[in-house]
């Protein structure tokens, strides 16, 4: 795999001051303006797939994160980007309760934990590396899945969130629980606009207003096709 090893660890800063890992340099960059998103967005999720055909070792499970304040999705709050959903017949509510699905611990796979464009190094139109493994564990795939398709409607748009789900099942062989996918999707809250800019620093457009909208479609073509 394509990931730092490591050389050194100090977890409480005994030696070094501060809580520090040492690990091997990757060559490599970020990618944000690729010249052809079809199969920029395919490659990144054959190499999801490679993560996850790695046996896991004995790992803790990834943290699943709690659902962000919904009122974004449901159109009753405050911020520019809010939405009225009214007509959608309670898709907050149907998001939640398909998200909220226990996943089966038998099904889990070493998971990345933070898996999208930000922590994927390119050289030559090529995967170099995939850095910044603090959140590694043991989840089931659509977690890791969930959470890059979210990042890439948020940078990109709905379809190449649903490109992403499309290309690592047939890549895969393998059908990603919904459910899971939507534990990481539902976690868009209205201060993305806020701190994804600050992660871009300039290497690629940024649309803010239009993130909210751009998740929420995904949400609600990822529950058709659930459904």
């Amino acid at each position: 795999m394509p990931a730092p090893a490591l050389i050194a660890a100090d977890p409480d800063g005994s030696a070094s001051g501060r809580p520090t890992t040492v690990t091997t340099f990757l060559p490599g960059r970020v990618e944000l303006s690729p010249p052809d998103l079809r199969s920029w967005v395919r490659s990144l999720a054959e190499m999801l797939v490679r993560i996850h055909a790695v046996p896991p070792p004995e790992l803790a499970a990834c943290e699943l994160w709690a659902s962000s304040d919904l009122r974004w999705l449901e159109g009753d709050h405050e911020d520019p980007v809010a939405l009225d959903v009214a007509a959608d017949g309670g898709l907050a509510r149907e998001a939640r309760e398909l998200a909220a699905r226990p996943a089966d611990p038998a099904r889990a796979v070493l998971s990345h934990g933070d898996y999208q464009h930000f922590n994927v190094l390119w050289q030559g139109g090529s995967i170099s590396a995939v850095v910044d493994w603090p959140t590694v564990g043991r989840a089931d795939r659509g977690l890791d899945v969930g959470h890059c398709r979210l990042n890439l409607a948020v940078l990109f748009s709905a379809d190449a969130a649903m490109w992403f789900l499309e290309d690592y099942e047939q890549i895969a062989g393998r059908r990603v629980d919904p459910a899971a996918d939507l534990q990481r999707l539902l976690n868009f809250g209205p201060n993305w606009p806020e701190f994804i800019p600050l992660q871009v620093a300039g290497r690629a457009p940024v649309d803010g207003p239009g993130m909210a909208t751009r998740v929420r479609e995904t949400i609600m073509r990822t529950l058709r096709r659930a459904g």
